[in-house]
């Protein structure tokens, strides 16, 4: 009798391991809810619309010349661009996963981001 309680929590224990694995797997393979960012979220395949014609016709003139980056930030997914857009200059821009510009409390904020990118999750690049 305690052989096989021992068992059944041993099973649930062995179970709950596999669930809390999966679930991590998933938010790790989905980030953002999405598997394909760059064709499910509508305003990131907005802005690759953009730089695709911006690549090809200058139609934005090179505003949008740059490349996408997945990136961490407060523990959440964030894009990391290096495209100008219209900012008129700044040099990069980055977005939570709803499109939404991440603003940054402070230069400390700020050059702390950037000493920790990793730009290891390339999302979307039109650089020559």
């Amino acid at each position: 009798m305690f052989y096989s309680a021992a068992i059944r929590y041993f099973t649930l224990f062995i179970v709950g391991l596999l669930i809390s694995s999966c679930e991590s797997f998933i938010s790790a393979d989905k980030p953002c809810g999405s598997s394909k960012p760059t064709s499910e979220l509508p305003w990131l395949k907005n802005i690759i619309s953009k730089a695709d014609s911006d690549k090809v016709y200058k139609v934005y003139k090179g505003n949008y010349i740059g490349a996408i980056y997945l990136e961490k930030f407060n523990n959440q997914y964030v894009f990391y661009s290096t495209m100008t857009m219209y900012s008129g200059g700044v040099y990069f821009h980055v977005f939570y996963c709803d499109g939404t510009l991440v603003n940054f409390v402070n230069n400390q904020t700020t050059l702390s981001f950037l000493n920790n990118l990793k730009k290891d999750k390339l999302i979307y690049s039109n650089e020559p």
